[in-house]
C-alpha cells in the first residue's frame, strides 16, 4: 500500500487475523497503562497478497497530549524461515545418525529436502569411483515419474563439476538437460559420496536461506554416509581378520 491508502484503512486491517486479535488486544492494554510485552513477531499481508512476518518493537508515548503508541517493524520472514528449518533439521540429523545403509542415508536426505525445505523435486546421486560416474541412487516421486528418468553424471557434465566443489550452488537444469522440467534448482555436494539437487517447478531463483540450509542439510548428510562407509569398512576387516583366525 502507498502511504495514503494506510492512513486511510483501521491500523489493523494490515494483519492477517491470527496477529490482528493479538496486537489489537496488545494496543488496548498499552494504552489503558498496562505492559504487555514490547517485541514480538506478527504477519501482515501486503497489497498483493504476500504475508510476510515482522519483528514489532512497540513504546507509549504521548502524541498531542493524548496517550499513543509508536510502533517499528523489521522484516524478519526470511530469518524465521531459516530458523523453523534449522530446527526442523535436528530431527532429520537424529534419523541419518541413526540410519544403517547407505541408501538409507539418501533416502532420508530426499525426503527431508521434501518435506522440510519444500523442495518436492529431489534426487541423489552416489559416486562410482571404479566407473567415475554419479550414478542416480534415490528421489522423491516428482523426479521417479519424469518420461525420461534421472540422469547419470560423468566428467564434463556441470552437474560433476558441482560434485567437485563444496557450496551448494542455484543453477539451471534445463539448459543443460533438455528433458528437465525445473529452471532453477539447489545442488550441492555430498563430500567424495555424490550429490544432492532440489528443487521446485516454476521457480527461477530461491531465497540465500534455502540454499544456506539446504548446504547444511548435505553436510549431515555426507557426515552419515561417512560414518556408514566406516562402519561397513570395521565389518568387512573384522570379517578378514576372523578368517585369518580361523
Amino acid at each position: 500500500y502507498d502511504e495514503a491508502e494506510l492512513l486511510a484503512m483501521p491500523f489493523q486491517d494490515v494483519f492477517t487475523p491470527a496477529s490482528r486479535q493479538l496486537v489489537a488486544e496488545r494496543y488496548e492494554r498499552r494504552v489503558a497503562g498496562e505492559s504487555p510485552p514490547n517485541q514480538y513477531d506478527v504477519t501482515v499481508e501486503t497489497k498483493g497478497g504476500e504475508r510476510i512476518t515482522l519483528e514489532l518493537s512497540v513504546s507509549r508515548i504521548q502524541h498531542e497530549g493524548e496517550p499513543a503508541t509508536m510502533a517499528n517493524f523489521r522484516d524478519v520472514t526470511e530469518r524465521r524461515e531459516r530458523e523453523r528449518a534449522v530446527e526442523q533439521l535436528q530431527t532429520a540429523t537424529e534419523r541419518l545418525q541413526g540410519a544403517e545403509t547407505t541408501d538409507e542415508v539418501y533416502r532420508i536426505a530426499v525426503e527431508t529436502a521434501r518435506d522440510v525445505l519444500g523442495l518436492p523435486m529431489t534426487a541423489c546421486w552416489r559416486h562410482d569411483d571404479e566407473a567415475d560416474r554419479l550414478a542416480y541412487v534415490a528421489g522423491t516421486e516428482p523426479v521417479e515419474a519424469m518420461p525420461d528418468g534421472p540422469v547419470t553424471f560423468t566428467p564434463g557434465d556441470w552437474e560433476y563439476a558441482a560434485f567437485e566443489r563444496d557450496a551448494a550452488t542455484v543453477y539451471d537444469p534445463s539448459a543443460h538437460h533438455d528433458h528437465n522440467p525445473l529452471d532453477a534448482a539447489i545442488v550441492v555436494s555430498l563430500g567424495d559420496h555424490g550429490l544432492l539437487a532440489a528443487g521446485e517447478r516454476g521457480r527461477e531463483d530461491y531465497e540465500s536461506y534455502l540454499v544456506d540450509v539446504t548446504g547444511v542439510l548435505a553436510g549431515h548428510v555426507a557426515s552419515a554416509l561417512e560414518r556408514v562407509h566406516r562402519a561397513r569398512q570395521s565389518r568387512e576387516s573384522q570379517r578378514r581378520l576372523e578368517a585369518i583366525v580361523d
